[in-house]
């Protein structure tokens, strides 16, 4: 590993026996010796939008449950076409395309 720093979280992913890695480290991505430990290492919006992909309704249920969380924290009224902004703006623009071809189709 180049950063020595990021240790502590492969010691963490492989005592979790986890199979991916969710990280914006492209320095993870590069490791060809994660592939070794059975470990792959995505971006978060790859990710979700293979989730997206192959459980489209399931994912559309847990985006409902977030909008509905994130208007118990904001404690106003937060609506899909609001949630597709702010994956646009964060890193998550793919699956902010998928989600608003479902919001709009």
């Amino acid at each position: 590993m180049n950063d020595k720093d990021d240790t502590h979280l492969l010691k963490a992913a492989l005592k979790s026996n986890c199979s991916i890695l969710l990280t914006l480290d492209k320095d993870f991505r590069k490791i060809s010796s994660l592939s070794d430990l059975e470990i792959v290492a995505k971006k978060a919006d790859d990710f979700f939008c293979e989730l997206f992909n192959k459980h489209e309704d399931q994912m559309m249920d847990v985006i409902e449950e977030t909008c509905k969380g994130l208007e118990r924290q904001r404690k106003s009224k937060v609506n899909m076409n609001q949630l597709v902004d702010m994956m646009r703006g964060g890193r998550l623009q793919g699956l902010a395309t998928k989600l608003s071809r479902c919001v709009t189709g």
